[in-house]
């Protein structure tokens, strides 16, 4: 397994330009490198300078190789040592490597977004005999992902949910016949429940980012987005909650944030932009919030895709409400590890009416998400990665 320019994303480890600003790393994805320095592997990367954690594809297109170059190998270096993994990673172009037998993962945030690319990406991704795209935010730039994609040989794709069934996905790929995989992210351990004997909360906790296209300074990598759902957000329900949140702030209580507050005049949306980005939210306590409730709500995007706070909050004993769509192929069972709603926010509030003193029902649920999460921690999907992408090799 190599990894495409990892370098670039807070996904797969703290990024040194978000570190500078005093922003919040997703690290989503990061125990793949985690695990991998655990075992003591060998991390394999390959970096192609076709794109840039600090500049706008578009600047960084015009900008001369050798410069890209320089840009890119300090982007490197700076997000290796940050990380601390120097001793675990290579880059191929400095060991021998079979690119005909090797898989090149990647995740497509941040990566195949500019057009002006397309050969180099080509060139690169090519030489590999399988090519597993992750889709992580794969509706940013989406007609233009499709292009690249389209070209490659031996694709299989993956996500942390099934989407073979999401209309935005079937529009602009097709999965071939090497079928869809699901490859999900990790919980970490620091969520868990706690042995406290406190009564929790008859109510629900509502977690998670609210983007509204609308407010984003590069909104052009949404327009196809927003024009096939015809929406300005990517999580519905978020936005449905925040907007009402005055009012049902006797079932829920929310800590919806918004990612970018609204802003008038041009210094206004100068220092929006510059401005770090929710930081009074990253600082709450999730792991006790999550602890405090009976029920949470972590809306799912649109696009297919599960929130990674709802088994977070799983691994904490509250009882997800969810949409059923969007958990496809990770084995959740209605009623038996979470309980399904109809995708409006009066559904929501009738299971929290249903449910909240039923203590047996909530507590037979509780017991098997719990056991259900025990198969989501670092070393069983990472060990799921690696299962998957070398049976797909061979």
């Amino acid at each position: 397994m190599i990894l495409y320019n990892p370098h670039v994303s807070c996904l797969l480890g703290e990024l040194p330009y978000y570190k500078l600003r005093g922003r919040h790393s997703s690290k989503k994805y990061s125990f793949l490198i985690e695990e991998a320095v655990r075992r003591n592997e060998t991390i394999k990367i390959e970096i192609d300078f076709t794109t840039s954690s600090i500049f706008p594809c578009k600047l960084f297109s015009k900008t001369p190789l050798i410069l890209r170059k320089v840009i890119g190998y300090i982007e490197y270096w700076l997000w290796v040592r940050l990380n601390k993994i120097t001793n675990n990673v290579v880059l191929v172009d400095q060991i021998n490597t079979n690119f005909e037998k090797e898989s090149i993962v990647v995740f497509l945030y941040k990566n195949l977004s500019c057009i002006d690319f397309k050969n180099e990406c080509d060139l690169t991704i090519n030489k590999y005999g399988r090519v597993v795209i992750h889709c992580t935010h794969y509706f940013m730039d989406i007609s233009t992902k499709s292009k690249f994609i389209s070209k490659y040989k031996n694709v299989l794709f993956c996500a942390d949910s099934n989407l073979e069934n999401n209309p935005l996905f079937n529009h602009y790929f097709d999965v071939g016949n090497e079928g869809f995989k699901v490859l999900p992210f990790a919980v970490s351990d620091r969520f868990k429940l706690k042995v406290d004997h406190t009564p929790r909360l008859k109510k629900a906790i509502a977690t998670g980012t609210l983007i509204d296209l609308r407010l984003e300074n590069h909104n052009c990598a949404h327009n196809d987005f927003s024009l096939f759902f015809n929406t300005n957000y990517y999580h519905p329900i978020r936005a449905e909650i925040y907007n009402n949140s005055h009012c049902i702030d006797d079932k829920v209580f929310s800590v919806i944030s918004p990612f970018r507050k609204q802003s008038n005049g041009l210094f206004s949306k100068i220092t929006s932009i510059l401005s770090i980005s929710q930081h009074d939210y990253f600082a709450i306590n999730l792991v006790d919030l999550y602890n405090r409730y009976t029920f949470v709500i972590v809306g799912e995007e649109i696009t297919g895709a599960p929130a990674l706070g709802a088994f977070e909050a799983m691994a904490c004993g509250a009882i997800l409400i969810g949409d059923p769509r969007y958990y496809n192929g990770l084995g959740l069972i209605e009623f038996l590890h979470y309980i399904p709603h109809a995708g409006n926010l009066n559904s929501i509030l009738e299971v929290i009416d249903k449910f909240s003193y039923d203590e047996k029902r909530l507590n037979q649920i509780r017991e098997h998400s719990l056991r259900f999460i025990n198969g989501m921690r670092s070393n069983n999907v990472y060990d799921k990665w690696i299962c998957e992408i070398d049976e797909y090799q061979t």
